[in-house]
């Protein structure tokens, strides 16, 4: 099936990414949320330049896709709960950190990918909610004795310990 959804999907991903950067540029952000921006795409811009030199697709378009991948994860993990969701949105902000890494100025290196680390983790705490928890199962049986599964089950424990009821009670006087 995704394989042929990929054709309609990449497309999509590839406007999302173009729309949201556009909107992010058109934001009136303040100067340091800008900065802030700048500091965890620029260096992930740098690294998809550098490296998508023999690839058909653009760098523009890389970059593009990477946004609409990420934003795409993060819904879908959030939304879903799937587990290759979430493994898809962990691969994603480590990728992420790690074009950080790379595509950052010897000095800042550790700077920058520490605080694309930190954005991501505090994002991954709203997409990877609940994990680690057992989901709820109901069990509705329609057919078989119905009465006798609503009926509580009887207190054995007296009968193993040896103790019955018609042993005679010591009343305290």
């Amino acid at each position: 099936m995704w394989i042929c959804l990929t054709p309609i999907v990449l497309p999509g991903l590839y406007g999302i990414g173009v729309g949201l950067a556009q909107a992010v540029g058109a934001l009136d952000l303040g100067h340091h949320a800008r900065l802030a921006v700048r500091t965890v795409d620029e260096p992930v811009t740098r690294f998809l330049h550098a490296h998508t030199a023999g690839l058909p697709l653009a760098p523009g378009t890389a970059h593009a896709l990477w946004i609409g991948l990420g934003i795409l994860a993060l819904v879908l993990t959030t939304v879903v709960r799937a587990f290759a969701a979430r493994l898809t949105w962990v691969l994603w902000g480590v990728g992420t950190v790690a074009m950080t890494w790379l595509g950052t100025g010897q000095a800042a290196r550790g700077t920058a990918a520490g605080l694309v680390a930190v954005v991501w983790g505090l994002v991954s705490i709203i997409a990877l909610n609940g994990v680690g928890q057992r989901p709820r199962i109901t069990t509705i049986n329609l057919f078989g004795d119905v009465r006798g599964a609503m009926q509580p089950e009887k207190d054995t424990s007296a009968e193993e310990t040896g103790a019955r009821e018609d042993s005679p009670r010591v009343s305290q006087a």
